[in-house]
């Protein structure tokens, strides 16, 4: 309990009763009546206790004097249990019993609320439900007339299960069970009055502890209550705080697009530029373009740009419209895929990636010429997908050396029967 009525107030974070009280809600919290409540609740909780711990003793006490007859009943019982009707009968057939066993079953009848003779012990014990009923025995309410008339033979010195078993093993059963009655019988009467008080006293606290812990609650619902208020505040101080950072970030990188958009508006508009001039061009370019898929072949770079010198100015003859600086990579060129092709292997010069153009754009097989192995590379990754294609169509691939023998006759049989061939110097 408390040495003292008066309880100092907490300090500011600190701890009271488990809680932590926020510095924001330590005004509210050091009103009055919230002070006065909590102090009494503690006052009276502490009481409280007090009550419990004189009720649990009690409780204690009785649970004692409880285990010091428990296990004599429990030995008893147990004996019964290994009886039998035979050891039953081998009680039932005396004419005149010993002395022991008589005393025996004269207490058995006072606890069975019956004459205590012979005649009448033989007919208990020819009950064929005897051994139930007494382990099925009433040993919470013996009269105490009956607990009387067996004090006789209780502070019979020769009535102890040690001396008993040596006239007869059954009645040794029976005597531990008439003493063990008489033990839980007198323990129950001291322990009765305590239960009693145990249940009062108990009832009492708890009745006090609900009480008190109802008008716990109601000030643990006023502390919850300010807690969610300053929780609901430091979260929307939060989100305020972070909504302010995320519109200034936005408030730059805005900044910083505008300003990338000022200098793209340049390009922009050239690009507009070119591509009015070129959407004119557009007849002429892609007529070029498919005249240069069709019949570059194996031309040497000179000669392409012969060719093309040439369809250019029969263009411009024919009022064609057609760009002066016409090229074959700028019309059916993708820079991506053109990259992909550099790095799958295809040489970089303007020649190679005409003629990876010629092998990607044409309806025909190609037939490429490499005598210095410089394609093999990028062909090999180019003919994986191809491979795999062929392979999905159910086509027959087939691949050569221009040392094989056979190579004529391979080659005949590709393009008449549309095989893929490949073919290495």
């Amino acid at each position: 309990g408390f040495r003292s009525t008066r309880i100092p107030l907490p300090e500011k974070g600190r701890n009271f009763s488990g809680y932590t009280i926020p510095p924001s809600v330590f005004k509210l919290w050091r009103t009055k009546e919230s002070f006065e409540a909590m102090r009494k609740i503690a006052l009276e909780s502490s009481v409280a206790k007090v009550k419990a711990e004189e009720t649990q003793a009690i409780a204690d006490d009785a649970q004692r004097d409880l285990d010091e007859a428990l296990p004599a009943l429990e030995a008893a019982n147990k004996a019964l249990d290994s009886l039998d009707k035979a050891d039953i009968s081998e009680i039932r057939v005396f004419t005149k019993p010993p002395d022991l066993v008589m005393t025996v079953m004269e207490a058995i009848c006072i606890l069975l609320n019956a004459k205590p003779d012979w005649a009448t012990a033989k007919q208990l014990l020819s009950d064929s439900a005897f051994l139930r009923k007494l382990l099925e025995y009433d040993k919470e309410n013996i009269k105490s007339a009956i607990l009387s008339k067996l004090q006789k033979y209780i502070n019979n010195p020769d009535f102890v299960p040690e001396k008993v078993e040596k006239v007869s093993k059954a009645c040794k059963s029976m005597c531990m069970w008439v003493r063990a009655m008489d033990l839980y019988s007198r323990v129950v009467k001291v322990v009765e009055p305590k239960r009693q008080k145990l249940h009062a006293e108990l009832d009492a606290t708890l009745a006090t502890l609900r009480d008190k812990q109802k008008k716990l609650r109601q000030v643990e619902e006023q502390i919850q209550e300010l807690q969610d208020q300053y929780e609901r505040s430091v979260n929307e101080k939060e989100t305020l705080a972070k909504t302010m950072a995320l519109t200034q970030a936005r408030l730059n990188r805005a900044g910083r697009l505008t300003a990338a958009l000022g200098d793209e508006q340049v390009r922009w508009e050239e690009s507009i530029l070119n591509f009015e001039a070129e959407i004119s061009n557009i007849t002429g370019n892609v007529f070029i373009a498919a005249a240069c898929v069709a019949y570059y072949g194996a031309f040497t770079a000179h000669y392409r740009q012969l060719l093309i010198e040439c369809w250019i100015k029969q263009c411009q003859d024919l009022d064609i419209p057609i760009s002066s600086d016409f090229s074959l990579i700028n019309i059916l060129g993708d820079p991506y895929e053109i990259r992909q092709w550099n790095t799958d292997g295809l040489p970089r010069d303007y020649v190679s990636t005409e003629n990876g153009i010629l092998v990607t754009r044409g309806r025909r097989w190609p037939l490429m010429i490499d005598p210095q192995d410089q394609v093999s590379v990028y062909f090999n990754h180019l003919f994986i997908s191809v491979f795999f294609y062929l392979y999905a169509k159910k086509k027959s691939f087939k691949k050569c050396s221009p040392v094989n023998n056979n190579l004529v006759a391979v080659m005949k049989s590709s393009l008449s029967n549309s095989h893929s061939n490949n073919c290495h110097v």
